[in-house]
């Protein structure tokens, strides 16, 4: 066998200028035509996928008042977003959003915050306010899709645009105009509030005089009361003396009485006897001496009325009445004194109460006084500030302004996680610089590229003139690429440092490590499996497929069905929820599958390596030893 045969017994300098060759058409073929595929797939319109991709839909709007209404124009707008056709949009709630953007199973998230009602609605306002929509990406899960979603921005706009109508700016321009000629209307009936309690400042006063006026009459009346009070009382006191006196002549006139009339009865008798007398000196022509006798039995002769006995009867009972009438309460008189004596002094109570009621009234006035002057001055003040008002209300006078903030009401404002590159000025859309989140980019897409390229340029195995030794020459080039891959790893982080990264949990660390050894054992195979040249083939086309599959460039949604088959056994989109995990610190199913499928799939590689190089080694043997010489190209390989 010749050194050509077998390069294990070639000179070193063979060895050497054979390394370098092989390093120089990799550099030279190959790398360029990675770079020509990745800029061709850029190219790639992945437009007609946008209905299968989910976006989360959050409205958190309190809604607001509107013309004594309460409206939630976020409400509309979720509706007018859910009726539009090729958006697949789901309603959740903010936490339900904020996870799924997280792991990816929302490419982006269209968020209302609470106050948009309120702005929407401060168009009628001196400072309107536009309102925001929250538009929400991760470049963890598609670092094109800002670019796919702008796409979708006209769709997302319409869908808003149905839920605010054109239609309610006109109805708030017109409500304000029609404030403002209330203002002014109410600033007229203001007005004539005011003349009107002009009029009744002047009535009050004028009352107040009148009260007055009726106020000095009642204390007349009062004091009038009182002295006609008094008067009876006096008239009532006078009555019992004058019945005292009266009890009194009644009683001596019935004692004298007593003793005449009796003896006037007895003389009368006697008078009636000289009746005979005065007929016989009538008869004898004594006329003057009969009518001197007949004269002077007249007074006591018991039956002419005025005998002195019967008028000494009438005395007494004159006496006896007049007794009567000023003593008995059931008399007529005295009775009659006495309810006169009680209605003075209910006129005079009355007169009391009417006065000091008088008096209330007259405060009372007063008070409607004050009242009144304070109602005129609250009127006075309410038609200025009516005026004022009227003057100061919103009126739309620039239509087509007004117009303008209406028709476009909402602004868009992103919620961009991890970016891999940001505008540095927003007028400029040329002006970008990567960003943070260019470590994605630069971990997982040219970190699997770089270990691809090194292991086509680094041996696969090592110790090759130990053949009969299987796993110890696989597991010596895993360590040395793997170390290798593993500096070119921290080599791509310490870049993107420089770019704002931050190791944000010392798991990232332990990530780096699963990924060169990932990365290693993966192209270890294909060289150990397919040989050099086939490998490498193999090995682009396994990071070309990753690439397009594992959804950290273009959304897992947005791909060809057969890639996304593809995404589920690649171990790279395995990586990406690794990697994702990791960097926010989520360390959910996501993260612990993915940290585990690169371990699995880390020994199930060496495991393959070492399997298919313990075959290739015993079909050496037997075409060494002459047995054989149907060896396949792959297995002759493992000469290299």
């Amino acid at each position: 066998m010749t050194h050509a045969d077998n390069p294990a017994v070639s000179p070193p300098h063979t060895w050497r200028r054979k390394l370098l060759i092989r390093a120089g058409l990799v550099l030279l073929l190959i790398t360029p035509l990675l770079i020509a595929n990745a800029y061709m797939w850029s190219m790639w319109d992945p437009s007609h996928y946008i209905r299968d991709v989910k976006m989360a839909l959050v409205n958190e709007d309190k809604g607001t008042q509107q013309n004594g209404q309460e409206v939630s124009f976020g409400k509309d707008v979720v509706k007018g977003l859910i009726d539009t056709e090729y958006l697949n949009l789901e309603e959740v709630d903010a936490n339900q959003a904020e996870e799924g953007l997280r792991d990816g199973t929302y490419m982006a998230t269209i968020s209302i915050p609470e106050d948009f009602s309120k702005k929407v609605a401060s168009v009628i306002d001196p400072k309107p306010q536009q309102a925001n929509v929250i538009i929400g990406y991760n470049d963890h899960y598609g670092t094109n899709t800002p670019f796919l979603t702008s796409g979708l921005m006209a769709g997302i706009q319409q869908g808003i645009q149905k839920g605010i109508s054109e239609g309610y700016g006109a109805q708030i321009l017109d409500g304000m105009n029609q404030l403002g000629g209330g203002l002014k209307e109410a600033a007229d009936g203001a007005k004539q509030l005011d003349d009107g309690m002009a009029q009744l400042k002047d009535g009050t006063e004028q009352g107040i005089d009148g009260v007055i006026q009726l106020k000095d009459g009642t204390a007349q009346i009062r004091d009038g009361a009182a002295q006609l009070d008094d008067g009876m009382a006096q008239l009532q006191d006078g009555t019992g003396q004058l019945g005292d006196g009266a009890a009194q002549i009644d009683d001596g006139v019935g004692q004298l009485t007593g003793m005449l009339i009796p003896l006037l009865r007895q003389a009368g008798g006697v008078a009636d006897g000289l009746r005979p007398v005065i007929n016989a000196l009538e008869q004898a022509g004594l006329h003057a001496q009969a009518q001197q006798i007949r004269d002077n039995i007249s007074m006591l002769d018991n039956s002419n009325p005025e005998a002195l006995a019967n008028q000494l009867q009438k005395l007494k009972d004159g006496t006896a009445e007049m007794r009567y009438n000023l003593t008995d309460p059931s008399a007529p008189y005295l009775s009659g004194v006495i309810q006169l004596k009680d209605g003075t002094s209910q006129l005079r109570t009355g007169s009391v109460q009417l006065d000091d009621g008088m008096a209330q009234m007259k405060d009372g006035t007063y008070q409607l006084d004050d009242g009144a002057r304070q109602l005129k001055d609250g009127t006075a003040q309410l038609n200025t500030g009516l005026s004022e008002g009227a003057k100061q209300a919103p009126e739309i006078k620039d239509i087509k302004t007004s117009s303008t903030q209406i028709a476009v009401p909402v602004s868009y404002t992103q919620d961009y996680r991890h970016p891999v590159q940001t505008l540095q000025d927003l007028a400029d859309p040329t002006s970008k610089k990567p960003d943070a989140g260019v470590t994605l980019i630069m971990v997982l897409v040219f970190g699997f590229l770089m270990m691809a390229v090194i292991s086509m340029i680094a041996p696969h195995v090592l110790g090759k003139k130990r053949r009969l030794h299987i796993a110890g020459p696989i597991l010596s080039g895993f360590a040395l690429v793997g170390a290798i891959n593993l500096v070119a790893l921290l080599v791509l982080t310490l870049f993107s440092k420089l770019c704002g990264f931050n190791i944000p949990h010392f798991s990232y660390w332990i990530l780096l490590i699963l990924l060169a050894a990932n990365g290693t054992a993966t192209f270890q195979m294909f060289r150990v499996v397919f040989g050099r040249l086939v490998g490498a083939i193999v090995a682009l086309g396994y990071y070309g497929y990753g690439v397009l599959c594992f959804g950290g460039v273009w959304p897992y949604q947005m791909t060809p069905g057969p890639l996304k088959v593809l995404n589920h056994i690649h171990p790279m989109s395995y990586a990406l929820d690794a990697y994702s995990g990791s960097v926010d610190k989520n360390f959910n199913s996501s993260f612990v599958v993915g940290v585990l499928v690169l371990i699995v799939t880390t020994i199930l590689f060496l495991g393959i390596s070492i399997a298919v190089r313990s075959i290739q080694l015993k079909k050496l043997a037997k075409v060494e030893a002459g047995e054989s010489t149907d060896v396949p190209m792959g297995d002759m390989n493992a000469r290299a």
